[in-house]
């Protein structure tokens, strides 16, 4: 039965050891699942990345060329919808997410917010503002106040504007 769910964790990157994610996924594979049951794994999946995702759903997700283990703190139900992932170093970063477990799934969640992390096309803030159209900057600490209209203008990633509203004082008309 489909219900709205809220997780907190962590996603750790899993260290290749020189592998590609399909060979670390069939070390893996290979490694977990008794013999008995390799035969069966090797011939009901297209991959071994799609072998361990199945087997170990919630447990892992691959982003952009890298494999992340997925370690809950917690989950209950509640509302509003939402997913917040935050670096907390090269290879790992921490979650909050609240979804509706009958139109996605926390990997879609996930792997959404992940390619908002790693955005790397530019606009200006006033462009990315319009992702937030309900927040308004008050006192902008975030940006250079002494030249406060190029530094509005200057274009910048999505995760540096965020960092940047993250640094100043606003306020939402919700």
């Amino acid at each position: 039965m489909s219900s709205d769910v809220t997780a907190f964790g962590k996603l750790k990157k899993v260290d290749l050891d020189g592998l590609s994610i399909e060979e670390k996924c069939k070390e893996m594979c290979t490694t977990l699942f008794p013999k008995a049951e390799f035969y069966r794994f090797q011939t009901t999946y297209s991959s071994w990345e799609e072998c361990l995702l199945d087997n170990f759903y919630g447990k892992y997700i691959v982003h952009k060329g890298s494999l992340y283990k997925l370690d809950m703190l917690d989950e209950s139900s509640d509302d509003p919808y939402f997913c917040k992932v935050v670096p907390m170093g090269d290879d790992e970063f921490v979650f909050a997410a609240h979804y509706y477990n009958g139109g996605c799934c926390l990997e879609e969640c996930l792997e959404e917010e992940m390619n908002k992390l790693f955005n790397l096309e530019k606009k200006s803030s006033e462009e990315w503002q319009k992702l937030y159209p309900d927040v308004y900057v008050i006192d902008p600490d975030g940006w250079d106040r002494k030249n406060f209209t190029e530094s509005w203008q200057e274009p910048i990633t999505l995760m540096e504007y965020e960092r940047r509203l993250s640094l100043s004082s606003a306020i939402s008309s919700c």
